[in-house]
């Protein structure tokens, strides 16, 4: 009884933690639920399963190599990385369909990530998720559940993901790789600017704010309307009078770093 379930679990996932499995085999097969952890070791012992991680597995095809796992996505296994794992950046731009490039980095926000993963299909990243939102307990704001093939990945918005891209360029290719993925993709049509500058006060960082408004700006203009944009100015200001650039203070003295953010945020006005 206890194999026929197994099997069945195992035919319907490309990759699944100890703790799902647990609770798969607390429904199906409850007499066995306090075994789980010696079934894994079991079916991995047969190379049946192929063991990833510390708690996370992928099942190995019928056929294949002795013990080697059918070829799993970077988007799963970020995706399975941590329980609170996201998919956020460049990542979540080619989950939506909206990046300029493909990358073999995958890249997952989490509160606590674990070290950087290699697999043959990719390397895997976590970063963790912005101070301001852990501050405030909304690391899950602006994100949504996706849930295909028995698989469910949690993934930003593409209106977070905008905010994201302004606020850490160096996770989505640094700024060329952003500008033409802006020229070429068609989805600023889509997106709720009001959605957008309330995620992206969120963050309370003023230069990531006045970047995002000049953003919408110049890709959708009729997008932002007047009365907004007075809003977002005086919230903007009040963000820009403790507003010091990442760096130290002294270089951004002699570098007149203060100029470029106020400059931002009067074009508003």
């Amino acid at each position: 009884m206890s194999h026929a379930v197994c099997e069945r679990y195992f035919q319907s996932k490309r990759v699944f933690t100890s703790a799902e499995f647990k609770a798969h085999l607390a429904e199906h097969a409850p007499e066995r639920r306090h075994r789980y952890a010696s079934i894994l070791h079991y079916y991995t012992a047969q190379c049946r399963l192929c063991r990833i991680k510390k708690g996370l597995y992928a099942p190995v095809s019928e056929g294949a190599a002795h013990g080697k796992e059918q070829a799993v996505t970077g988007f799963l296994l970020a995706g399975k990385m941590t329980p609170d794992a996201t998919l956020a950046y460049h990542t979540a731009l080619e989950f939506h369909g909206c990046g300029y490039s493909v990358w073999n980095l995958s890249v997952y926000a989490s509160r606590r990530p674990v070290k950087p993963l290699s697999r043959r299909t990719g390397r895997v990243k976590g970063v963790v998720f912005p101070k301001a939102l852990r501050d405030q307990g909304a690391e899950f704001e602006e994100t949504e559940l996706c849930v295909g093939s028995h698989q469910t990945l949690r993934v930003t918005t593409l209106e977070r993901t905008l905010v994201d891209i302004v606020d850490r360029p160096w996770l989505c290719g640094e700024w060329d790789e952003v500008g033409r993925g802006y020229a070429a993709a068609g989805w600023w049509n889509g997106l709720d600017v009001e959605r957008v500058m309330a995620y992206a006060l969120r963050l309370q960082n003023a230069f990531t704010v006045a970047k995002t408004c000049l953003d919408c700006q110049e890709w959708q203009p009729k997008c932002l309307q007047a009365a907004t944009a007075k809003r977002l100015y005086g919230r903007q200001n009040r963000l820009l009078s403790g507003f010091v650039p990442r760096g130290t203070r002294s270089r951004c003295r002699r570098d007149g770093a203060f100029a470029a953010p106020r400059a931002a945020a009067a074009a508003l006005s």
